[in-house]
């Protein structure tokens, strides 16, 4: 479980797991846009650095810059969607996720529901679907 995912729009890890937190490291990369799309957790994501845009439920927020360093998003829940798009810093986010079910625990980028963020992060869904 504890291991690096890269995708098209990131490179992430868990640094934390026990029922029922995650907390991930994520690094997002330069000039990426990322569709709405879902997870099976409660989510709270705490900006620590770059240039990033997010939007919840299609309703967008402001640009984050580095005078936002250590601010909190809003708690995400399972229903919510959410996007992001980054400048060309990229961004450093913590995902803090909070499961329901023991069994259902994973790094976020695995837990994902919408459509992938391109053919990289499609490999990667696709190999775990199947060892699962």
């Amino acid at each position: 479980m504890k291991r690096v995912y890269v995708t098209d729009s990131s490179t992430s890890t868990l640094v934390y797991n026990r029922f029922p937190f995650t907390a991930e490291l994520y690094l997002l990369h330069p000039d990426v846009d990322v569709v709405p799309h879902s997870h099976p957790c409660n989510q709270l994501t705490i900006f620590i650095s770059g240039s990033l845009l997010g939007s919840r439920n299609g309703i967008t927020g402001s640009w984050l810059t580095s005078t936002n360093h250590g601010q909190f998003g809003q708690i995400g829940t399972i229903k919510d969607t959410h996007a992001f798009k980054c400048g060309p810093a990229g961004a450093v986010i913590y995902v803090l996720s909070i499961w329901e079910q023991v069994d259902q625990m994973e790094s976020a980028t695995l837990r994902y529901h919408g459509p992938a963020m391109g053919p990289i992060h499609e490999q990667l869904l696709t190999r775990e679907q199947s060892s699962m």
